[in-house]
């Protein structure tokens, strides 16, 4: 058993050397790593093959979700699919977004939505489950991109809050679970 440099190093195992710490150890104690803490897990965001007419969003969570965990899930992508429905994400008419950090007697101009075309999602399928998998088709129709990044940063803070989320797939589809057996294929242009 040797002290240096303010460690105290037993066989092969070395421990920082504290006020606190033991100074002599019977038997080597192995270091375990500790659990990472929910919210320090990030949520892995990748975008494969797109057609915004025809895309499968797919989820990857940690453990199979409970039925109140993917009662959350679904929640998320209902509220965002019924806010692209009513054109929602129409990147040509964010005023608010544009004024800056000044708002205070904003004129908004209440026809700068009929002065833009139109962005609104037409269809979604139903969420699907298989193990610790979920998935479900979108036809985002003519909505801006920006209804992504409100997607992926609303599941963000819900992976971080709720439901550990491993990885995000927007677009494409997994090699072990096909999308031709899916309900939501009627839709599909996989089906054309």
């Amino acid at each position: 058993m040797a002290i240096g440099n303010r460690e105290l190093v037993i066989g092969n195992w070395a421990f920082p050397h504290s006020p606190l710490s033991i100074p002599h150890y019977p038997f080597p104690i192995p270091h375990y790593p500790l659990p990472i803490p929910h919210s320090q897990l990030e949520m892995h965001i990748q975008f494969r093959e797109f057609n915004p007419f025809d895309v499968w969003i797919w989820l990857c969570f940690t453990t199979i979700p409970s039925e109140r965990e993917k009662q959350y899930v679904e929640e998320v992508f209902n509220s965002w699919f019924y806010l692209g429905k009513l054109g929602a994400f129409n990147a040509e008419n964010l005023q608010v977004q544009e004024t800056g950090l000044e708002l205070s007697y904003m004129n908004y101009d209440s026809k700068g939505y009929d002065k833009s075309l139109l962005a609104l999602m037409h269809n979604m399928g139903e969420f699907e489950y298989q193990g610790t998998w979920a998935r479900c088709w979108f036809d985002l129709g003519t909505s801006d991109a920006i209804a992504l990044d409100i997607l992926i940063n609303s599941l963000t803070q819900l992976s971080e809050e709720y439901v550990t989320i491993e990885q995000l797939y927007i677009g494409g589809e997994n090699d072990d679970w096909s999308v031709e057996d899916s309900e939501s294929n009627q839709f599909s242009s996989h089906n054309n």
